[in-house]
This record gives C-alpha cells, structure tokens and sequence, in this order.
C-alpha cells in the first residue's frame, strides 16, 4: 500500500533542516530525509521552494520518525518540557494537509502508434473470427467436391430424363406405321419409356454401387465425362 504523502509545511521544513544539523550523526535518517527532500540541501525554504515550483510531500511514516528522533533529541539535552514541543507529531501536522502530487499530463498518441494498434486489434478480430467458426464453415476442398458430385447428380437426372422423353416419342411416331389408334400408340410408348426409365435405373443403381468399390487409378473417366454421360453407358465404359 502506497504511503501517505504529508504536505510540507514550514513547520516541518525547520524541523527537518535542524534534524540535518542535531542528528547528523544518524547517517541513514538524514539520507533518507535528503533523499524525499531534496530542496534541504539549499538554502531556499520549502516555502520558496513551493513559490518557484511544484509543492512537496512528505511520507507520514518519515514524519513519525522525524518526530521521535528529534523529541529524543531535546529529551537527551534536557530541552523537553511537559507538552511543550514544536516537534510532537500533532504539532508538526498543524497547518498541513494529505498532499496529492499532479498527474503527469497524457500524450497524445502519434499516428503511426494509433495505425499500428489498429493493425493489431484489426488481426485479433480475425483471429477470434477464425477460431471461432472453426469447424463450422466446411473445407475449400470439401465444398468443391460437394459441388461436382451435386452437378454429376444432376447431369445424371437430366440425361435420364431426356432419354425417357426421346424413347417415349421414337416408340410414338414409329408405332404410326403398325396403328393409327391414338390409344394404343401412348400405351406403346409409355410402355417404351417405362422399360427405359427401369434400364436407366438399374444402369444407374449399379454405377454407384461398383464406384464405392472401384479403386483410384483404374481407368475411370474424368468426372466431368461421367457428368455428360447416361448412367447405363457410364456402367458399359466401367
């Protein structure tokens, strides 16, 4: 805990200047009074002192010590009278006050510290930001795989569909030539269409099967081939 700061009064000054004088042969006191006191080693007054800068303080332990060296003092020459001392602590503390030093005045930041610390909140931000979606945002790698295999499905979907829809209307048109029955020209071809479409399923089923078993390295098409490809011709190439 910071000690109590006791304002120099000229009471305290004289009592302190005189202890430098009586009590010179304790060494360690008169440093120490030297040393929170440096305007004792001239010869301006704390007053003037105070007129010319800033007030000074003083420890109110290095009071209490300053007090007990010189009662003893005037005790040990048989200058103490009853209650009669400007050196007891009450008196040296008449007319005095807790000093508080003044606060060094802040400086301003210069502008390559502020850009500086911007920089680094700038880093933290992300670096928090990073860590905590980590785990969350899926991998460069992994989304670009999600998207192929979704454009293959799709690929895959469309080609069935389309290979359906040209059965359905070859078996139409070509089954003009057999009927003119409108009825059973549509059953034809949605019978075409409906052993197409099981084709392709079946093509299909199979495709993906054999895939999850075929190693890497082995020959398959690219991708981007097996995108453009049915899947019972994709089957045939396996």
């Amino acid at each position: 805990m910071p000690s109590i700061l006791i304002l120099v009064t000229p009471r305290i000054d004289a009592a302190a200047r005189k202890a430098l004088i009586v009590l010179s042969s304790n060494v360690d006191f008169c440093l120490a009074l030297r040393r929170r006191l440096p305007f004792l080693s001239s010869s301006q007054t704390s007053t003037e002192t105070q007129d010319a800068s800033e007030p000074h303080g003083i420890p109110f332990e290095l009071l209490e010590d300053l007090s007990k060296h010189m009662l003893a003092w005037e005790r040990g020459n048989g200058q103490l009278t009853k209650g009669n001392s400007d050196y007891f602590l009450h008196e040296l503390l008449r007319g005095s006050r807790i000093f508080s030093p003044k606060s060094p005045a802040l400086t301003e930041r210069s502008e390559e510290l502020s850009a500086r610390l911007d920089r680094i909140q700038t880093i933290n931000a992300n670096a928090e930001y990073t860590q905590m979606v980590q785990g969350i945002l899926p991998h460069e790698n992994e989304s670009i795989a999600d998207i192929r295999s979704t454009n293959q499905q799709l690929a895959a979907i469309l080609n069935v569909f389309f290979s359906v829809m040209a059965v359905a209307t070859a078996v139409y048109w070509v089954s003009a030539t057999i009927t003119s029955d409108v009825a059973i020209r549509v059953l034809l071809s949605l019978t075409g269409a409906l052993i197409i479409l099981s084709a392709e399923v079946w093509f299909f089923v199979r495709y993906e099967t054999r895939r999850g078993y075929r190693p890497v390295g082995s020959g398959d098409p690219s991708p981007s081939t097996n995108a453009m490809m049915s899947p019972s011709i994709q089957a045939f190439v396996r």
